[in-house]
């Protein structure tokens, strides 16, 4: 590989580990349902699976126990997928619940030019709501 590759190649590891680190933060610091919150309520899972699309929640001390089983080099490039209780399949991401209107769905933080918890089906956003209660002067 030249270097020209190598350099991309590492560009695109440290973006994908910074959106990674960005998503950890929103979940355990703003939304309130992180892995690392213990009691701050449960973390939302979305199966993207085509024929599932299952929606179901975990406690974040199940969730940071299945993170432990994986190991961090797993988590390395990016969202690790979680078992889907109902395909059985390695399909289930974190995903955000929109409180608007409770529609689950996975939040495209690297492909994104608008808040990252808009709500696909009704266009909500936690997070311009609260940029718009709170503006920074």
């Amino acid at each position: 590989m030249d270097e020209e590759k190598k350099r991309k190649v590492m560009v695109a590891v440290i973006v994908g580990c910074l959106l990674t680190a960005a998503g950890i933060f929103y979940f355990t610091n703003i939304r309130g349902s992180g892995v690392g919150g213990g009691s701050r309520g449960p973390i939302y899972f979305l199966c993207v699976n085509e024929k599932c699309k299952h929606q179901f929640e975990m406690s974040s001390n199940d969730y940071a126990e299945k993170m432990r089983e994986i190991g961090p080099e797993a988590m390395m490039m990016g969202q690790t997928p979680t078992e889907c209780p109902k395909c059985n399949e390695q399909s289930a991401y974190i995903a955000e619940k929109c409180l608007a209107c409770g529609t689950y769905f996975v939040p495209d933080y690297m492909n994104n030019t608008d808040y990252p918890d808009r709500c696909p089906s009704c266009g909500h956003s936690d997070i311009e709501d609260q940029v718009k209660q709170n503006p920074q002067e």
